[in-house]
């Protein structure tokens, strides 16, 4: 390959890594991952609520916590109580929501509290095995809030009406979906194949 067509090729690979990163991602949407945390560490904690409410304990199951920023569903396996590898809870769950936003993002919002948003229906109550396996639409002007720490997962039991155990949401990272790495994959085999393709011979 000469200086001239290197050049080339190089300016057509800069140029298609530029387009990718404008186009590609409006194409498809990011999955974020989320944890739980709060002030006594991860996971859903009673000790992460103001004042003595118990033990209790719970936190992530197998399918996961993530949020679609397509569709703004947040996607949720969570559970409490031995019977799923955490501490028992004081009495059976009340009430499963999400509250928010709190006045700073985390970790300064572990120490603050804020009002019940979005209730969340179809909760197992169990204060030894329950847990909830489901998904929660997030409502764009919420969004920002779920993103910085500002929303948090609160469990409210008979015994402790105003919340025994709380985990606020923290995003770790975003996997790009199928679309996006698609077009990746198309433009990396034009280009391939055009820097592979014989060259005529020119008498």
């Amino acid at each position: 390959m000469t200086q001239r067509n290197h050049s080339r090729w190089t300016l057509l690979v800069l140029l298609s890594a530029s387009l990718l990163t404008t186009y590609a991602a409006p194409l498809s949407a990011d999955i974020v991952n989320f944890i739980f945390d709060g002030s006594a560490g991860p996971g859903l904690l009673a000790a992460s609520e103001p004042g003595a409410t118990g033990n209790g304990s719970g936190g992530i199951l197998t399918g996961g916590v993530s949020f679609d920023t397509d569709t703004n569903e947040l996607t949720m396996d969570v559970g409490w109580g031995s019977g799923n590898g955490f501490t028992n809870l004081t009495s059976p769950v009340s009430l499963l929501n999400i509250h928010g936003p709190t006045t700073d993002p985390a970790p300064d919002s572990y120490n603050q509290s804020g009002p019940g948003l979005f209730t969340i229906s179809g909760i197992d109550p169990s204060p030894t095995s329950g847990g909830f396996a489901g998904t929660v639409n997030i409502p764009d002007d919420n969004v920002a809030q779920l993103m910085t720490g500002r929303l948090y997962l609160h469990i409210h039991t008979d015994t402790f009406g105003g919340g025994e155990a709380r985990g606020y949401f923290i995003a770790t990272d975003a996997v790009p979906e199928p679309g996006s790495l698609g077009l990746a994959g198309m433009v990396a085999s034009f280009l391939l194949t055009r820097r592979n393709r014989p060259r005529r011979l020119t008498t």
